[in-house]
């Protein structure tokens, strides 16, 4: 069995309001609304908590790297930290990072994204939480070449982002974006994919953009599930804090966080979320990897 971690920044969990949560006016959509019954390709929805026991509002830094580690970077900060890791948090990574341990227990980690050339020339305290999280584990990572030859993924869906550099990369639909993860989950154990436009636009408050953004992740998780075969390997979707689902601030919010499992019903059985800190642990159950961190 493989699994997929789907990764999207800044979604909360808020009421159905046509005002100011765009995800409202789905009928059917991966990401719920508060108080609905949720039936997307029979995922089971786990309400999970982004605060992390620490007071002031969750931030992406302290959250993703709680998300591939295990530990919570929040109080092992003191304070919630936005946007990049810091030199503790790095540490953090570098020690616990989930796709570190799945290759050290014998079995393929990749992260699904491809990198421009230009990300690497920044400064390193100006690398993603994700980034670290390879980078401990030694992997590859998937160039514009990869891209372009289906073997990786743009962070937009579409390879637009690429393409607004100059680097001339074919323009996909978000379906065709599904289906390649899905493909991916055919040829590794573990599969990352991030996407973090929900909270650009979340910050921006541009309630059209964020209903296009979020059609265009329904057409792409619609066409990844439709491609795997779920008896066989498992998708996991979750978020580090709220913020898209309410345009009313630009700040991010203290929504829950939907945490999604797509699998067997045996799979949906072994597996409870609650935290942003059980989201690694489970992983590495459904890899079947012993949790040395619960030793």
């Amino acid at each position: 069995m493989s699994v997929l971690l789907l990764f999207f920044d800044g979604v909360g969990i808020a009421p159905p309001n046509p005002d100011i949560n765009p995800i409202t006016s789905f009928q059917n959509h991966p990401f719920p609304v508060q108080g609905s019954d949720y039936d997307y390709f029979d995922g089971k929805l786990m309400t999970t908590d982004p605060r992390l026991g620490v007071n002031g509002l969750p931030q992406s830094a302290t959250g993703q790297t709680t998300i591939l580690t295990g530990r919570n970077g929040a109080k092992i900060q003191g304070r919630h930290v936005n946007a990049f890791p810091t030199t503790k948090l790095r540490q953090v990574i570098t020690e616990s990072s989930v796709l570190k341990r799945i290759k050290f227990a014998g079995k393929r980690p990749i992260f699904a994204n491809a990198y421009h050339p230009g990300y690497f020339a920044r400064r390193h305290s100006r690398f993603s939480v994700s980034t670290w999280s390879w980078l401990a584990a030694g992997i590859e990572y998937h160039s514009l070449d990869d891209l372009q030859a289906g073997n990786a993924v743009s962070h937009d869906l579409t390879n637009q982002f690429m393409n607004r550099f100059g680097f001339g990369v074919t323009l996909r639909r978000p379906a065709q974006t599904g289906r390649i993860l899905a493909q991916l989950l055919e040829r590794y154990d573990f599969v990352l994919f991030e996407y973090i436009l929900t909270d650009v636009f979340g910050h921006r408050q541009d309630f059209e953009a964020l209903q296009f953004r979020f059609s265009q992740i329904a057409e792409m998780t619609d066409a990844l599930l439709e491609s795997t075969d779920l008896r066989r390997h498992t998708i996991l979707l979750t978020s580090d804090h709220g913020n898209s689902e309410d345009i009313s601030t630009n700040t991010h919010t203290l929504n829950s966080v939907p945490t999604i499992l797509w699998g067997s019903r045996i799979v949906q059985e072994q597996i409870a979320i609650s935290s942003l800190l059980d989201i690694t642990p489970a992983i590495l159950k459904l890899l079947g990897i012993p949790d040395a961190d619960e030793n």
